[in-house]
């Protein structure tokens, strides 16, 4: 299974990337930007979307510290038969 799209929502100081403006994974792919744009919290929203555990309402979580809004991270997946096989959906 391979991640090649994620939406992001009110994440951290991720205000909003989704539809035309989502992160589009190719493979290998780097993150390049000036210190404090954001690329450790792509990162974050990825272990977000990935991880099973409960995730604690901290404020930090939030774009602007605005915990009474929802936070978003959408994925979207490319599967092979082995991937739904291994998960047991065939």
């Amino acid at each position: 299974m391979e991640l090649i799209d994620i939406e992001i929502e009110r994440f951290r100081s991720v205000k909003e990337q989704t539809g035309s403006e989502s992160i589009e994974f190719q493979g290998l792919d780097c993150l390049v930007g000036e210190n404090n744009s954001g690329k450790t919290n792509i990162l974050s929203a990825v272990r977000f979307l990935l991880e099973e555990e409960t995730k604690e309402n901290d404020s930090e979580l939030f774009w602007q510290k605005r915990d009474n809004e929802t936070v978003e991270v959408r994925g979207y997946f490319e599967t092979t038969p082995t991937d739904l096989d291994r998960i047991g959906l065939v």
